[in-house]
């Protein structure tokens, strides 16, 4: 069995690539989407440890409408874009915004609780709770994780004594 290779083939994937078809990008660095992406990391990373909620799809969402419609822009002004024009360094700003409080509706709770062995007894302990929360923007839902030990410290604290 004889293979052979028809030339229109070659010619389809060997074709050149038109004018602004080819974004290269050097190996390592890192396009301005991945960067806002490290530091939205770092900011839901703050706020999870804090057990607080945010709304990381909202800010997400905020940058790539920015990041769409300046690329739209240049693309129709010029034809093409370099994926590392220093004009799609869009920043925003404040991203502490998207942690206030004042964003989310609190919609429930529950208690987050484990079986434990205890002198041969299956005992289930209460391990924390989990506080759901809604965006009141979007109506993302998002899931917050306090332990025990936290709880504690805040009902401490409502107590008033006498």
């Amino acid at each position: 069995m004889e293979v052979t290779k028809k030339m229109e083939d070659r010619i389809d994937i060997e074709r050149p690539l038109k004018t602004g078809e080819a974004t290269f990008t050097r190996v390592g660095t890192k396009t301005f989407h991945q960067v806002f992406l490290d530091k939205l990391h770092e900011k839901e990373q703050k706020y999870t440890k804090d057990h607080k909620p945010y709304d990381r799809a909202c800010a997400h969402f905020d940058f790539l409408d920015r990041y769409e419609a300046v690329k739209r822009e240049i693309e129709r002004a010029e034809g093409a874009i370099a994926m590392d024009d220093s004009r799609l360094k869009i920043v925003l700003t404040d991203l502490e915004i998207y942690g206030k409080i004042e964003r989310f509706t609190k919609i429930g709770e529950s208690d987050d609780m484990i079986n434990r062995t205890v002198d041969g007894i299956v005992v289930p302990t209460k391990i924390g709770t989990t506080e759901f929360y809604q965006c009141k923007q979007r109506g993302h839902r998002i899931a917050v994780h306090v332990p025990v030990i936290i709880v504690k410290e805040e009902r401490k604290k409502e107590i008033v004594p006498i």
